[in-house]
């Protein structure tokens, strides 16, 4: 069985790798990094190696928790006593909790009370956009920083899933597999070309003018500003490496967060299109 389909992260996987080989594992992981670069993929191709298997999702000894905004501690703390029970056929059972980061204070406990008192038989692999969790639980794992695939890997993504590479395709994804596919699909190329140009027209022009964009901006919905407020983040940031504009990047990252606690969206992008 090959341990590993997933592209990239060749220094992580290489480590994990020899965990294999040995068969001594840590009770505890944590795979970060940003959205859509394989940190899932990898855990649960881990995870099957670990069990010797090819289809982890159905094996008796995997369990996942897939974290949301409305997850209840009730569901987590269950979660969590499951993993208490020894194994039903492997050495091992094995757990992977995506989105860690956005488990609340209740569950973070929970968590951390789990990984406090480690039981032989269970491997934890936690999954997170970054470490903004309990100090004390990122300590007690083997943490893996993941990062955006190179070009080259882009490529090689790409025609794994016989996907034509074009300059555009490749300079969208900033380094996401998972863009790429999203990419590859419908008109979202299209859309996201449609976005750069908005957004160098609006830096274009004067401030009063930019207060004019702000009544059509805010009649997009939530999900789709967010989205086109991700869009311009990662386009900034990837311009960085040859135009500085870190109060541009400041102010949408500002922008980002106030979309998760403010609904004036007029507000928001009033800040945010006098601030770039």
């Amino acid at each position: 069985m090959q341990a590993f389909k997933t592209i990239g992260h060749g220094i992580t996987r290489r480590l994990l790798d020899l965990q294999i080989n040995s068969g001594r594992f840590s009770h505890a992981y944590l795979f970060y990094g940003p959205e859509g670069v394989g940190k899932k993929m990898l855990a649960l191709e881990f995870a099957g190696a670990i069990l010797s298997t090819d289809h982890i999702l159905s094996h008796a000894d995997f369990s996942m928790l897939d974290v949301q905004k409305d997850t209840k501690s009730e569901e987590v703390k269950q979660f969590m006593t499951g993993l208490s029970f020894s194994p039903f056929v492997s050495k091992y059972k094995v757990a992977v909790i995506n989105n860690t980061d956005q488990l609340n204070i209740q569950s973070s406990n929970a968590l951390l009370k789990t990984l406090e008192e480690p039981s032989e038989s269970t491997i934890i692999m936690l999954i997170a956009s970054g470490k903004s969790m309990l100090p004390t639980i990122v300590s007690r794992c083997q943490a893996f920083s993941l990062g955006n695939l190179s070009e080259a890997e882009l490529i090689e993504f790409a025609k794994s899933h016989a996907i034509p590479v074009s300059k555009d395709l490749l300079s969208f994804s900033f380094g996401s597999p998972a863009r790429l596919l999203c990419l590859s699909q419908g008109n979202e190329l299209a859309h996201h070309k449609e976005q750069k140009s908005e957004l160098q027209e609006i830096l274009s022009l004067s401030p009063a003018q930019r207060l004019v964009s702000v009544s059509k901006l805010s009649e997009l919905e939530d999900e789709d500003l967010s989205r086109m407020l991700v869009t311009w983040t990662l386009m900034t940031k990837e311009a960085l490496k040859e135009s500085p504009q870190p109060k541009t990047l400041s102010a949408l990252v500002e922008s980002l967060r106030q979309m998760t606690t403010n609904k004036n969206k007029k507000f928001i992008l009033q800040s945010l299109l006098l601030s770039i």
